[in-house]
């Protein structure tokens, strides 16, 4: 991550010193947070799935523009509260995402887009894993106690499964301003992420005819290891590629204070995927909100909703144990604040 990290801050600073080389007349920069939050209490929201505890995500971004070509670095933070119950009970997961945007003005009303970013979960570590009904590992619930002494599992400590992630995500995008009574800006994009997933278990070595053939509160302790073991991440690498159509319109209301509106469609194409039972092969978000200009401030107020979770939007979250849950909608608020100068 750091050393991605390193290689983005390179790009950026090296496009920086070139830029007034190529292309002068600096125009503006600006430096942006923004803040998305859900929580399952929240009635107004959609309803989410009874592990969907809650959920935030913080974006910083610094964009630069010059006459021809400008340049934005994002990084965002992704932290998904998720809370079953059974073993596991605490899946949650926490992310960081780094953002490279590149685009060229073709003409005042044309702008293409050169996006790559990378996405990186921490470590997720269970202790305990629940089979069916059958709870192995080494916590207070657990049917067996599972104990190896292979070294290649001594990084797993206490832990029984350990996951890694990360998401590598290129891609292409058109802007184009229409400045119309309906419309004001129309998008299309070409968006490939390649998912690499890792985990590491001794529950897969478990071979003995005898251990496997055990029954436990009425279930074949290994057809319940398959059918999970089934269900966790591939570890073969696998493709997202997608297209990206985006509407948006804004309403000034005053000179200073103006609502809008976007509608992001999304469909998807799975390469390599071994879907444990299926996946949805498109998304829609609505964005809806409001945002009044304060000199060089402006502030925002916005509200999302999806058709089918976050798949498309935030790659690290949808794999083989997570994918029975990206046929739901889902929605959240969130608030912004943008410095020009």
């Amino acid at each position: 991550m750091t050393l991605q990290l390193f290689k983005n801050c390179t790009y950026l600073i090296t496009c920086l010193a070139i830029s007034p080389y190529l292309y002068s007349d600096y125009k503006s920069s600006s430096l942006e947070y923004s803040q998305l939050s859900m929580d399952a209490d929240w009635d107004f929201l959609p309803e989410v799935p009874s592990a969907f505890k809650s959920s935030k995500a913080e974006s910083y971004i610094f964009n630069t523009e010059f006459n021809k070509i400008g340049i934005s670095l994002a990084h965002s933070d992704l932290s998904l509260n998720l809370q079953r119950s059974s073993e596991p009970i605490d899946v949650s997961l926490d992310a960081n995402q780094q953002i490279v945007t590149f685009f060229y003005k073709i003409n005042e009303d044309l702008k293409i887009n050169l996006i790559h970013q990378n996405q990186s979960a921490d470590q997720q570590q269970f202790s305990c894993y629940s089979f069916s009904s059958i709870t192995l590992g080494s916590c207070d619930s657990s049917d067996i106690q599972i104990g190896t002494n292979n070294p290649k599992y001594d990084v797993l400590g206490e832990n029984l499964i350990v996951i890694d992630a990360d998401a590598a995500t290129k891609g292409i995008r058109l802007d184009y301003k229409i400045d119309s009574f309906l419309l004001d800006n129309i998008s299309i994009g070409l968006i490939s992420t390649e998912h690499t997933y890792n985990w590491l278990s001794p529950l897969e070595d478990i071979q003995s005819p005898f251990i496997r053939g055990l029954i436990i509160n009425g279930v074949v302790l290994g057809d319940a290891l398959d059918q999970s073991i089934a269900q966790l991440p591939q570890r073969t690498p696998w493709t997202t590629n997608q297209i990206n159509f985006n509407i948006y319109k804004s309403i000034p209301l005053t000179s200073n204070i103006e609502i809008y509106s976007g509608i992001d469609f999304i469909f998807l194409k799975l390469k390599d995927y071994n879907a444990f039972d299926q996946s949805p092969n498109h998304n829609i978000k609505l964005n809806v909100g409001a945002r009044i200009k304060v000199g060089k401030i402006r502030f925002e107020l916005f509200g999302d909703i999806y058709k089918n979770n976050l798949i498309g939007f935030e790659h690290i979250t949808f794999n083989q144990r997570t994918e029975h849950y990206f046929d739901r909608t889902y929605g959240n608020l969130g608030a912004k604040v943008v410095l020009n100068f």
